[in-house]
C-alpha cells in the first residue's frame, strides 16, 4: 500500500510509472532529483499507507503510528528515549504511552528525513526532544551524525492527532 502510495505522489511530476525500488537497507529509492517518505500502519483496525514526495534533496519523513498501551510503552520506553525523556513524558498531557508514542512517531520521521544524508543507520537515542506542543516537537542530536548534522543541531517537527493515533512529519 505505501509504494502504491508512492506511485500515486509521483503521478503528479509526471512520474507515475516509476518503481520505487527498495534500497539495501529497506528504503526507498526515489527518482534522482526527487525525496520522499511513505510510512503505514493499523489505525482502529484499518491498514493506512501515507507518502509525501517533493522535488529536492533536503529531508522529508512523515511516520503514522497506532497509540501505544501503557504496557507496550513501559517495555519499549528504553530503546526509544533516554531516562530523562522518560521522566518527562510522565508529566506530558497525553500521558506517558501517547507522549512516548509521539515522540517515537517524530523519532522515525527525523530517521527518514536524515538517513539519505547520513547514509547509515543511527539510533532513536541519538536524538532527544527537547519541547513539545500541540502541533510541534522539537529534537536536537545528542550526536554527530555528519560534519553537517553535529551533535547539538535542531529541527522542528510537526504533529497531528488522528483517530486511533498520530502523524509525524519533518520538511528540512
Amino acid at each position: 500500500a505505501g509504494r502504491l502510495a508512492a506511485r500515486q505522489a509521483l503521478h503528479r511530476f509526471g512520474l507515475a510509472d516509476h518503481v520505487v525500488a527498495t534500497g539495501a537497507a529497506r528504503e526507498p529509492c526515489w527518482p534522482l532529483g526527487f525525496e520522499g517518505s511513505i510510512s503505514h500502519s493499523l489505525l482502529q483496525g484499518r491498514g493506512m499507507a501515507l507518502c509525501a514526495v517533493r522535488p529536492g534533496q533536503a529531508g522529508i519523513g512523515l511516520d503514522l503510528e497506532a497509540w501505544l498501551e501503557d504496557e507496550q510503552a513501559c517495555e519499549l520506553w528504553p530503546g526509544i528515549v533516554d531516562h530523562m525523556e522518560w521522566a518527562r513524558l510522565q508529566h506530558c498531557p497525553l500521558g506517558p504511552a501517547r507522549g512516548l508514542t509521539l515522540v517515537f512517531s517524530a523519532k522515525e520521521s527525523l530517521f527518514k528525513a536524515l538517513y539519505p544524508r547520513v547514509g547509515r543507520y543511527f539510533d532513536f537515542l541519538d536524538a532527544r526532544w527537547l519541547t513539545m506542543t500541540e502541533q510541534t516537537l522539537t529534537f536536537e542530536l545528542k550526536s554527530a551524525l555528519t560534519p553537517e548534522l553535529s551533535a547539538g543541531w535542531h529541527c522542528t517537527l510537526h504533529w497531528q492527532r488522528l483517530p486511533g493515533g498520530v502523524l509525524t512529519t519533518l520538511l528540512l
